[in-house]
């Protein structure tokens, strides 16, 4: 193995070739925090408007440590870091000159994303917009995602373009 100065293992290879790390920086996640979760659109789109919430959700698949109210509220249960991540694919009848849609922790915008659509042509527009986060949540703390554009007004029809995860990747 290779030795800490301390004269403890700092990492050691098994003669199986596994690898093995001690006193790691960042403690290992002992059954991983996630959710995955779908924007709910029904035929040929659902409707949105400038400030307000993005929903409804529903949870895609299992979840674990991360609970989702009132369709649109997701809730860590443990204190850590994590990352979210984010894509919303919206069209309308008009083309912006920008489209925008933001994260907020606990009420309060933690992330925003504008793509500038200036001098773009054409009669109409669609558009996918990603927003990632990582950063340290507390216990308790919730996530909402808002929609910033009024003139782009529906999101498509399709579960693989509307999606969030929250994924805990450690504690510090």
């Amino acid at each position: 193995g290779i030795k800490h100065t301390n004269g403890t293992n700092a990492m050691t290879v098994s003669s199986g070739g596994v690898v093995t790390f001690n006193n790691q920086p960042i403690n290992a996640v002992p059954s991983l925090t996630y959710l995955s979760a779908k924007l709910v659109v029904a035929g040929g789109g659902y409707s949105i408007s400038s400030g307000s919430i993005i929903t409804p959700f529903v949870v895609d698949g299992n979840s674990n440590g991360i609970t989702m109210s009132n369709q649109n509220r997701f809730t860590v249960s443990s204190a850590g870091v994590y990352i979210i991540k984010s894509r919303f694919y919206i069209y309308g009848t008009a083309n912006p000159a920008t489209t925008m849609y933001l994260i907020k922790r606990n009420g309060n915008e933690i992330a925003r994303v504008v793509n500038d659509m200036a001098g773009f042509s054409g009669s109409n527009g669609d558009y996918t917009r990603l927003l990632e986060w990582a950063g340290e949540l507390a216990a308790n703390d919730y996530i909402e995602f808002f929609n910033d554009t009024s003139s782009l007004t529906n999101y498509a029809n399709s579960d693989h373009h509307n999606r969030i995860s929250i994924i805990k990747l450690g504690t510090v």
